[in-house]
């Protein structure tokens, strides 16, 4: 599977080859199928195991008893820790997006959701606190994700950039880009009084 997420983030779900695959995995074409069914079994594969895991992590999160801030800052830290442990994550994730969720199936769509209704729970939970103000979930969702995401999808990008001297700018450590994303979020969604202080 390591060697499918790799060549599906770099090529697309339609610019894999089944055989390219293999010869990666160190395997035939014949076992692919035999244990997933072809490409789009492996594909979909990819997707339940990389979005389980997401799900099976933010599981804790949901039951938390912690503040809405609180747990908003961990559902970062455990976004991109799951970007960080599997790369293709990030970059899978938007390419299946862009494409229309073409790939995305019955299995995968709720583990897809799920992670929406975590970051809407948090909001809510936020508002009723009264830390957060009145916000859109998805719009908050949206740009959370985003740039998590984009952040993930485009270090080698960076790399390769600041490794030409072409980046103006001094490559961002992950975890300082991360603290910045939290505070961004929290004080962005912080009641006006809040933010004052």
């Amino acid at each position: 599977m390591t060697a499918g997420a790799e060549l599906f983030t770099l090529h697309g779900f339609g610019g894999t080859r089944v055989q390219k695959i293999a010869r990666q995995a160190r395997a035939n074409k014949a076992m692919i199928s035999y244990y997933f069914g072809g490409k789009q079994g492996l594909y979909q594969a990819i997707l339940v195991d990389t979005f389980g895991a997401v799900e099976d992590r933010f599981e804790t999160i949901r039951k938390a008893q912690d503040g809405a801030d609180v747990r908003l800052r961990r559902f970062v830290d455990l976004l991109a820790s799951v970007a960080s442990q599997r790369p293709a994550f990030a970059a899978m994730v938007l390419r299946e997006v862009l494409s229309g969720g073409r790939q995305i199936d019955d299995r995968v769509w709720p583990l897809f959701l799920s992670v929406f209704r975590l970051v809407r729970d948090i909001v809510e939970q936020g508002v009723r606190e009264g830390t957060f103000r009145r916000v859109d979930a998805f719009h908050t969702h949206l740009g959370l994700l985003g740039s998590v995401l984009f952040y993930f999808a485009t270090v080698q990008f960076r790399q390769k950039l600041a490794a030409e001297g072409k980046l103006p700018v001094k490559l961002p450590r992950q975890d300082q880009y991360i603290r910045h994303i939290q505070d961004l979020m929290i004080r962005g969604l912080a009641r006006a009084e809040s933010r004052r202080g």
